[in-house]
């Protein structure tokens, strides 16, 4: 077992060695992590901090691995800890950020103007109003609230997915100076569909980065007000093709195709370049108008653009696209395409494709009990919410019963029962941007 280096101040910085610069993949961190086993590194506590943020943060669709050499370290410091739940937040699972976190509280570790930030994002990420209160309520408890980064990401939480009243309340005159809660709380009403007060805000903004107008233009975009969509889109100083695929993406939703096509045309003569968002919006235009050859243009771009690659969304539209332009034959060629394309993935696959969570046969121990962790979490909250008064007494109490403390530590599997209703939350996904 590995364990705490003291009086290690550097917790949350860290500087690459050129070794570690290398690692680009998988393989080569399990070199890395190889040569350091027979070479006698595995107990140095710096190398092991570099390995797991390498893993963790530094090299994509890597975090498993870090999860596992984590795990045998048994004094963490507060930087694992948060680069741990950095590195969960930002990965597919964000559910596992939140469980470390309660590992972090279990083990009397105490958290630090970096940790919070984190699980507020996994939180916003999951939906999960509740669980963000109850983080907010620590937050306050440890005194984080007057911290920059804390306060932003509470506002971004809270206008996101939580009280629009509580993340206007935090938005005081300390803040009014960054622009970062400026653009959280415009998009917060935006989202929601009060686009008067989002655009109060805008107009009031200091300084106006290009997240700024993109959050206007898409807010417009939503709700179908293209006229006003399109004047901001003439006014922004600076587009990328988030900006573009607002636009293109509105047009089709109040079904102005023609003007989504125009608006591609527009995009490519400027120079940008589109991206699978702006291609999965101008084939729903093709489809809907019946468009076939403007369909296999954007069909040649696609190959173009992924090199003969192609997700599964992106076929499902093709297939979609060709069918209702009365192409059966394309529509029946993607369809053996991606049959094909399914078929040498299992060969050349030795993990199983099924669902883990829905097939039973599937489940590991430890997603089981993760779920189920989860599940009794959310137990913990009550079902009705009164914010402000849940912040209070969340800061006051432990975030897990003594019981599912116990549990946590131990990994055991917890019997079923019934199941708090944010444990069935997913991230909501949006139509573009």
């Amino acid at each position: 077992m590995i364990r705490k280096r003291p009086n290690d101040r550097s917790t949350n910085r860290q500087q690459r060695s050129s070794l570690w610069q290398k690692c680009t993949n998988l393989r080569a961190l399990k070199q890395v992590h190889a040569s350091m086993v027979v070479n006698g590194f595995n107990s140095n506590y710096s190398a092991i901090r570099e390995l797991i943020f390498c893993s963790a943060m530094a090299i994509s669709g890597t975090i498993d691995y870090a999860h596992q050499v984590f795990d045998h370290v048994s004094e963490p410091d507060n930087f694992l800890w948060n680069t741990m739940i950095r590195g969960s937040a930002q990965s597919q699972s964000p559910l596992n950020a939140v469980l470390l976190y309660t590992r972090m509280e279990n083990r009397h570790a105490r958290p630090d103007g970096f940790t919070f930030p984190f699980v507020l994002k996994a939180c916003t990420k999951l939906s999960w109003v509740k669980m963000g209160m109850g983080i907010h309520g620590k937050v306050v408890r440890f005194g984080f609230e007057s911290n920059t980064f804390v306060r932003n990401t509470l506002i971004y939480f809270h206008a996101n997915c939580g009280d629009l009243r509580i993340a206007s309340a935090l938005f005081d005159d300390s803040a009014k100076g960054d622009v970062v809660p400026w653009s959280a709380l415009t998009a917060g009403y935006a989202r929601r569909g009060k686009l008067d007060v989002a655009r109060r805000l805008f107009d009031e903004m200091p300084v106006k980065d290009l997240v700024s107008w993109n959050v206007m233009i898409t807010g417009y975009a939503k709700q179908g007000e293209m006229e006003s969509a399109r004047k901001l889109l003439d006014e922004v100083p600076k587009r990328d093709v988030v900006t573009w695929n607002a636009m293109i993406a509105g047009y089709v939703l109040c079904g102005s195709n023609e003007q989504a096509l125009q608006m591609f045309e527009e995009m490519r003569s400027l120079g940008e370049k589109p991206d699978e968002v702006t291609m999965l919006s101008l084939l729903s235009a093709c489809a809907d108008i019946g468009d076939l050859d403007v369909g296999q243009k954007i069909h040649s771009a696609l190959l173009e653009m992924g090199s003969g690659d192609m997700s599964i969304i992106l076929g499902n539209a093709l297939i979609d696209m060709y069918s209702k332009c009365g192409s059966i034959e394309g529509a029946l060629e993607r369809l053996e395409r991606a049959a094909a394309d399914s078929k040498i993935k299992r060969m050349n696959t030795t993990t199983p494709t099924k669902d883990p969570i829905k097939d039973p046969e599937m489940r590991s121990q430890k997603e089981l009990n993760c779920w189920q962790m989860a599940n009794q979490f959310a137990l913990a909250f009550p079902l009705k919410v009164d914010g402000e008064k849940h912040i209070r007494e969340c800061g006051k109490i432990i975030v897990l019963s003594p019981k599912l403390k116990e549990l946590s530590e131990e990994r055991k599997p917890l019997p079923g029962g019934s199941h708090g209703d944010c444990a069935h939350q997913r991230p909501k996904k949006r139509n573009y941007t």
